[in-house]
């Protein structure tokens, strides 16, 4: 009996050792291939050229100045014609980080040492004052803390706004690599797919800059990471990290439904039900705060007629988004809250997928053609590579019981409940009464929920029969490519004449 378990201990341990070897391989290609890419946007890329970055700035900043959610005032915003709302920041902070105007040719904004030598030489304000930022006012404050963190320790240090942004975004750098390292690390299942996810050239735009969702996509991979390792624990980890994600984001509501299809089997209802809640009860807290202080109206422009959809009077004038007016527009067409998204997407598909992989500035800097081939196949070996199986004997497994074929389904169904209700969020908030196209979607808000198409995946055994490493060339090769093309796109963008 010594023999036999003595023996078995001898098979056990080679087992063991690629897992390890596995695991730290992934952190090791995101720490070599990631890294530099993260360090070289955030010095090269413009301030104010990522996604909303001055709106950020301004977010993080109010939390140095004891704000924790931003408020509305009684002043008309002059693009709106609605209540204006925002957070109280250094005014210096905001002429430092807001870079060029939309409308500005993509040609113009080289940046020359002039403009550079203007931009840190601008001083502090005497003291912040309220500064319009609608839309992330009503943001909440846990994944600004890096950002805020970075420009406090910048001012005190004696440096300008300018150098203070770099601060901010090498702040937001550095707890994107902590916590997609800890998700590599910890995952037990498609820890591949979330190298992929969290190597994509438009992952790393967004975490070198100075907002929140490269964190919040870090965040969601290292929830999916948890979940997969079917620990008690571990789930209410899980559970923690995904109610932030959440928070943050209210259309990803539906996932707080996980605690009944991933984590580990077998947990009582009640328990489960504790889970979600606890998932649930900081979004609807957050939201139900933001409707009662902050929320007006997003969009501005002239005044305009409303869209076909419209089924009041044809000559009523809007001037902003109306959220009464177009929750009219869904009582009075039902089926377009699901029409709606679905043929938004299929419009916009293209320029969506582009926006996932990777499209730089105001989304007019697109990488090359094969680099964008190279990253959908890359996601496409990665999603393979989560369906293999464990080299074992084939044995009747949890995994292939219907309770669990219920419970992928059931994940698919949360992310497509996420899709639409991202959708109808940005119809009811940006886009024009009555459009029959929603408008104001971008590919950014879809890669959170990338990483969880892994606990909807089942295993295949007919993918034992080829080699496990040759899934792993198209990702690293793609990390190799996006380590090559994306500092080239920048630097012919904003610096080559």
């Amino acid at each position: 009996m010594e023999l036999d378990r003595r023996g078995l201990a001898e098979t056990a341990e080679p087992r063991a050792r690629p897992k390890v070897t596995e695991r730290w391989l992934a952190v090791l290609a995101f720490v070599l291939l990631a890294a530099p890419v993260l360090l070289i946007l955030a010095v090269m890329m413009p301030t104010g050229e990522p996604p909303d970055e001055p709106m950020h700035l301004m977010r993080a900043d109010s939390l140095l100045h004891g704000q924790l959610i931003g408020h509305r005032v009684a002043t008309l915003n002059p693009g709106t014609g609605a209540p204006d709302a925002g957070v109280t920041s250094d005014p210096g902070l905001a002429v430092a980080a807001q870079g060029f105007d939309l409308l500005t040719p993509l040609a113009q904004k080289k940046v020359s040492p002039a403009r550079l030598k203007m931009l840190r030489s601008l001083p502090w304000w005497p003291k912040p004052i309220f500064m319009s930022a609608p839309n992330t006012a009503a943001y909440g404050p846990l994944t600004y803390i890096p950002a805020a963190m970075g420009l406090g320790t910048a001012r005190l240090l004696g440096f300008g706004p300018y150098a203070a942004i770099h601060w901010a975004r090498f702040a937001n750098v550095a707890v994107f690599l902590a916590i997609g390292g800890l998700a590599l690390l910890l995952a037990r299942r498609g820890r591949l797919m979330l190298l992929v996810v969290l190597g994509l050239p438009m992952t790393l735009a967004l975490a070198s800059a100075a907002g929140q969702d490269g964190l919040l996509i870090a965040l969601a991979c290292l929830g999916v990471s948890i979940f997969t390792r079917g620990d008690r624990r571990g789930d209410w980890w899980g559970a923690v990290i995904f109610a932030l994600v959440i928070m943050q984001r209210p259309p990803y509501l539906p996932l707080v439904l996980l605690p009944f299809v991933a984590g580990s089997p077998g947990r009582p209802l009640c328990e489960r039900l504790l889970k979600s809640a606890l998932m649930a009860a900081p979004a609807l807290l957050w939201s139900a705060a933001v409707a009662r202080w902050v929320a007006v109206p997003l969009r501005a422009g002239v005044d305009y007629l409303p869209g076909p959809l419209w089924p009041g009077d044809p000559h009523r004038l809007f001037r902003s988004s109306n959220a009464g007016a177009q929750l009219t527009v869904l009582l009075h067409h039902p089926v377009q809250a699901v029409l709606l998204p679905l043929h938004s997407l299929a419009a916009h598909w293209k320029t969506l997928s582009e926006e996932c992989v990777g499209l730089f500035g105001f989304l007019d800097i697109p990488l090359p053609l094969p680099v964008y081939a190279l990253w959908f196949a890359a996601i496409a070996a990665g999603l393979t590579a989560v369906a293999i199986p464990k080299p074992e004997p084939t044995r009747a497994t949890p995994e292939a019981s219907p309770h669990a074929t219920l419970g992928r389904l059931a994940v698919l169904g949360m992310l497509l409940c996420c899709l639409l209700l991202i959708y109808l969020t940005l119809y009811m908030t940006w886009t024009p009464v009555g459009a029959s196209l929603i408008e104001g979607v971008q590919g950014r808000y879809f890669l959170p929920l990338l990483p969880i198409l892994i606990l909807a995946i089942p295993r295949f055994r007919i993918l034992l029969r080829l080699p496990r490493g040759v899934w792993v060339i198209l990702p690293v090769a793609a990390l190799c490519a996006g380590l090559i093309a994306t500092p080239l796109v920048i630097l012919r963008a904003y610096y080559w004449p």
